[in-house]
């Protein structure tokens, strides 16, 4: 079951973003992003983040911010990965909303943090549990 928790609560994070109306419906006379190769870079920044944080999982973690009080990734950890990605690619929207002339640029940003983060997930399965 504690093995479980983790991929439900990542299904239910990633899962919000598609059902979110409000993003489909821009306030009027602002930009709506619509840039294909932008919505592309922000679905792989969440899904190298995801699969960075299940890498990390109950192992040994660096980073003081997302490690527990054992010194383990957990929960907690994930609840602050999770926050700190969503609000980056919140901000980046909102950002974007008004003009599309960063789309571009943010895209490649993206990619270059999902590439990152997939490199840190790869390392962390070396880890010890």
């Amino acid at each position: 079951m504690k093995r479980i928790i983790p991929f439900v609560v990542t299904a239910v994070l990633l899962s919000v973003p598609l059902s979110a109306e409000s993003l489909d419906m821009p306030a009027p006379g602002a930009h709506k992003p619509r840039s294909g190769f932008w919505r592309a870079s922000i679905g792989a920044v969440l899904a190298a983040s995801a699969f960075d944080a299940h890498s990390s999982m109950h192992r040994f973690e660096a980073n003081p911010l997302l490690r527990g009080t054992n010194g383990r990734f957990q929960m907690r950890g994930f609840a602050v990965k999770a926050a700190i990605t969503s609000g980056a690619m919140g901000i980046q929207y909102l950002l974007l909303r008004k003009s599309s002339r960063g789309e571009r640029a943010a895209a490649f940003v993206n990619f270059g943090m999902a590439g990152g983060l997939s490199v840190v997930a790869a390392k962390n399965y070396s880890n010890p549990k």
